[in-house]
């Protein structure tokens, strides 16, 4: 091979990587999160709740068991948001100073939901409560449904949208 088709080749080669740079990095920003997300486990995410919980402002009863979470992303930036389900004997208290839904009727519609979601079948819910607030840079959802021999904790928490902050700060309902 000659000199110049050497250096042609090279330049080739040159101009096809800075090309491909745009395209090799797209892919990067979007393979990479998916991945990180195959590495995540119940025992991660699991810690993260953990660490978490004094930020939620509730109270975690002792007897407290983790039974599965979620790590969530929206949209093409990533956002992050987690989701967490526990068991207790003992009720889980929501902070002070936040608006609870409490219903005591329709109890199927919520045995039927909350089974999904604890892969279990529940049954003779008493009660279920609902609450939604914006405390320690987090929002959270809580929803707690009441059976004569446990409670169940769904939890979530997600980096709080403009529109929820504007509710905090105007200490209207999110």
């Amino acid at each position: 091979m000659s000199k110049t088709q050497k250096t042609v080749l090279i330049i080739a080669g040159a101009v096809l990587l800075i090309l491909s740079m745009p395209f090799i990095l797209i892919v990067g920003m979007v393979v990479a999160p998916i991945i990180e997300d195959f590495m995540i486990t119940q025992k991660d995410v699991e810690e993260f709740g953990k660490e978490i919980q004094p930020k939620t402002e509730m109270v975690f009863p002792a007897d407290t068991t983790f039974v599965h979470g979620v790590w969530v992303k929206y949209g093409i930036f990533q956002e992050r948001g987690a989701g967490w389900k526990y068991t207790s004997k003992e009720p889980f208290q929501l902070p002070e100073n936040v608006g609870v839904k409490i219903e005591k009727d329709n109890m199927d519609r919520y045995e039927k939901l909350f089974s999904g979601w604890f892969e279990t079948n529940i049954a003779g819910a008493t009660e279920y409560m609902e609450a939604r607030w914006v405390t320690n840079g987090f929002v959270f959802s809580a929803k707690i449904l009441k059976t004569p021999e446990q409670y169940y904790l769904n939890l979530g928490s997600w980096y709080p949208r403009s529109y929820e902050l504007k509710a905090k700060e105007t200490k209207e309902e999110i």
